[in-house]
């Protein structure tokens, strides 16, 4: 199966993303620098780690891609389901360039083992981030019941499953970046 491109989806926590929606303009603020920075940092792990290009016979060699990788990313502030989420596409194209000057291909094996590490480096830098600034404590990965927390949470912001959020608030409109545009889901009979 031929692949051209790995779509990555970059999104905060819920407890983070809840804050975001919730928050005043500080709180938005501080959130979106923190989604900025961690998705930065993401993308430099995997052109430094992660990422090689394939060339020889039966991609024998593996160079790191010299010149970055190619991508391009799409922000989102709501689900499907028409609730308030803040998040990133990223489609990170499988084609890089060599020394040589010659496109080769990405291992995308490499990417998809890679995609919890990707995911959980994204989430320690925003709780880190987001909790510091605003003055929260983390939760611990596994709470003294023994039961384990959502990596990254920040203790004493809202959870999602304690709060009843209708699927779309049309009292409130939510917070839209430069850009940002809204689909009508309706199908449209021809």
């Amino acid at each position: 199966m031929t692949v051209t491109g790995v779509d990555f989806v970059f999104r905060p926590q819920p407890t983070i993303y809840l804050l975001w929606a919730l928050g005043d303009e500080e709180t938005r603020l501080v959130i979106e620098a923190a989604h900025e920075l961690a998705i930065e940092r993401v993308l430099e792990w995997i052109e430094d780690e992660v990422a090689v290009i394939r060339y020889g016979k039966d991609g024998i060699y593996r160079v790191r891609p010299p010149g970055g990788l190619v991508a391009a990313r799409f922000r989102h502030y709501e689900a499907r389901s028409g609730r308030p989420l803040q998040h990133d596409h990223l489609l990170l194209s499988v084609k890089g360039q060599r020394l040589d000057g010659k496109w080769g291909s990405i291992h995308t094996t490499a990417l998809h083992e890679n995609t919890v590490a990707a995911s959980a480096l994204y989430n320690e830098i925003v709780a880190a981030e987001v909790c510091e600034t605003l003055g929260l404590a983390t939760e611990p990965a596994h709470r003294d019941s023994g039961t384990p927390a959502r990596d990254g949470d920040c203790r004493g912001a809202p959870r999602a499953d304690s709060l009843d959020l209708p699927a779309q608030r049309p009292d409130r409109r939510l917070p839209r970046g430069p850009g940002a545009r809204v689909r009508d889901r309706r199908r449209r009979r021809r």
